[in-house]
């Protein structure tokens, strides 16, 4: 995805993301079906799969990057959130002063409670902070995916616009998959394991009804 690479605005009535306690897609089929904007990001396609077993045929192919991007769209919004959060962290430290800020708000952000104008104020924050930003780097796109997540793409004093559906695994996508192009050759394959380790026990807390 190229840096320039932007969101289009939808309508207000647009389709929102999940909410974390949303029962995850029993077939990978339902989650092409719900956000077909997928197909864009990924060639491979389900085949009456599971979700996990997709999700291990991806890891085991010749573009096991490719899983990174299912589960982007797989994971409820906050949880994906949550996930490239810990990737972020899996990783070292950014060392631009503003991606550092951006880690921290994102980590802010998860710890907020679920509702309330605070938490709604450090996404206004993260996005106010990330659009703008050039090169779009790992925190950046993972930022962008918060602020894309859920509220108004607008600013308080002006109508709603709400974020496509599709912007946040969009955005997460992105962020993982740089961070994983910044590992060495060397590392990467034991580097995408972790990352993909991390989200199935997400997933499967999820399904478990348990909290993440």
């Amino acid at each position: 995805m190229s840096e320039g690479t932007g969101i289009a605005q939808s309508s207000p009535g647009a389709a929102a993301a999940p909410p974390q306690g949303a029962a995850l897609p029993a077939f990978a089929a339902d989650v092409f079906f719900a956000l077909p904007e997928i197909g864009e990001d990924m060639l491979a396609r389900p085949a009456g799969e599971t979700c996990p077993q997709f999700l291990a045929k991806l890891a085991a192919s010749a573009t096991p990057e490719e899983a990174v991007t299912f589960c982007a769209y797989l994971l409820p919004w906050p949880a994906a959130i949550l996930w490239a959060h810990r990737c972020l962290l899996a990783r070292p430290a950014p060392q631009a002063p503003r991606d550092a800020l951006l880690v921290a708000l994102v980590a802010e952000w998860l710890k907020s409670p679920a509702e309330g104008a605070a938490r709604d104020d450090l996404r206004r924050e993260a996005l106010a902070i990330a659009g703008p930003a050039r090169p779009r780097t790992p925190p950046v796109w993972i930022a962008l995916g918060l602020g894309w997540s859920a509220g108004s793409l607008s600013p308080p004093d002006l109508p709603p616009v709400a974020p496509p559906a599709f912007a946040t695994p969009r955005a997460v996508n992105a962020g993982i998959l740089g961070l994983l192009a910044e590992v060495s050759p060397g590392e990467r394959a034991a580097t995408l394991a972790e990352f993909l380790s991390q989200a199935r026990r997400i997933a499967a807390a999820l399904a478990a009804g348990q909290g993440i």
